[in-house]
Parts: structure tokens; C-alpha cells; sequence
């Protein structure tokens, strides 16, 4: 298990952030804007599997374990979840 003072980084190095995004655009959901934030999260969602779905693609379909930098480290991690589908976590 962590040690405390590890544990208060990791809590603070999240929650700073998130009180930092928060304190933004917490003044900006109103009413009146809540079309526009529906729609938004909607698109974010529909992009973010949009781009997860070409990566996963890519990394199945191009490349070589021996490819530099990311042969090792992703492209043989996506082929063998196909084999052991837990490989990859």
C-alpha cells in the first residue's frame, strides 16, 4: 500500500485539477445552456469512441511488434488481447 504522503500527492494531484475544471464551467451550466451542454457531451462521447475505435483499428491492422517506440509497448499489447483478452489489463 502507498505510504500517507503518497497518498495525499495522488489525492491532491487529482482533486486540484478537478476543483481547477469545475470552478470554470460550473458559472456556465444554466438553463439556458443546457441544450448545448447535452449536445456537447453527447459529441465528446461519440469523438473520444470515434478515436478510440481508429486507434484500437490501427494498432490491430498496421505496425509490427518491432515497429520503434510503439511496437513494444502498444501495438502487442492490442494483438494479444485477442488471444487473452485480460493481456491487456
Amino acid at each position: 500500500m502507498y505510504s500517507t504522503e503518497i497518498q495525499t500527492v495522488l489525492i491532491c494531484a487529482t482533486l486540484v485539477p478537478l476543483v481547477w475544471v469545475l470552478s470554470m464551467f460550473l458559472p456556465l451550466l444554466t438553463l439556458a445552456n443546457l441544450p448545448a451542454v447535452i449536445v456537447a457531451g453527447a459529441a465528446g462521447m461519440a469523438l473520444a469512441d470515434l478515436y478510440s475505435g481508429l486507434l484500437h483499428w490501427g494498432a490491430d491492422t498496421w505496425g509490427a511488434v518491432s515497429t520503434p517506440y510503439v511496437g513494444p509497448s502498444l501495438i502487442r499489447s492490442f494483438r494479444e488481447h485477442h488471444v487473452d483478452a485480460s493481456a491487456i489489463t
